[in-house]
């Protein structure tokens, strides 16, 4: 139970970290998904690689039926072990929500309804036996509450690293999506 407390505590303050990340992003307009750069995948922070922007235009210009269908069950264990080899594979990872905040059109200048959803999913590598997981979401999120059990299917992007409230330091994977699949619904706000 003390682990738990201090996660949720930890996945606050990576939560409040990556919404500060996404008012901080460049402006891009849509583009067909053939014309969009290419991932950069020799970095692995989202704060210096780009790759969140390049998977957003991408995802808002997929339907979440095609996202869902290309997408692969990638192991957390393999995302946390070799975090750069996986970057902008299409991966499911399902998990637990922990916060959710939906932005405001300021927080992200790209077209669409966002979101910021943290989740926590089970990985037998890491200390806790949990991994962060931060998403960057399109879509609408009426049905999906702290609590509930989500599958996501999107674009891995690369790992966060941020400071827990004891000074430590702790890396969550982020993924951008617009295709969520609630799998146990929680109705606590």
């Amino acid at each position: 139970m003390k682990a738990l407390k201090f996660s949720l505590s930890l996945a606050l303050f990576i939560m409040f970290s990556f919404s500060l990340f996404l008012g901080q992003t460049a402006s891009l307009q849509p583009e067909p998904a053939d014309q969009l750069p290419q991932f950069n995948k020799t970095n692995k922070s989202i704060l210096e690689n780009g790759n969140s922007i390049i998977a957003a235009a991408k995802v808002h210009s997929t339907t979440p039926a095609r996202l869902w269908q290309e997408s692969e069950n990638i192991p957390l264990e393999q995302l946390t072990k070799s975090p750069v080899s996986s970057i902008g594979k299409l991966c499911k990872v399902s998990g637990v929500v922990q916060q959710i905040e939906e932005l405001s059109p300021d927080d992200i200048d790209v077209p669409g309804t966002w979101s910021a959803i943290l989740i926590q999913s089970p990985n037998k590598n890491s200390p806790f036996g949990l991994t962060n997981v931060e998403i960057l979401f399109e879509g609408n999120t009426k049905l999906i509450n702290p609590g509930s059990k989500i599958t996501l299917a999107g674009y891995y992007v690369g790992t966060h690293e941020g400071q827990n409230l004891l000074g430590g330091t702790v890396e969550s994977v982020v993924f951008v999506t617009n295709s969520i699949k609630v799998i146990a619904f929680s109705g606590r706000r």
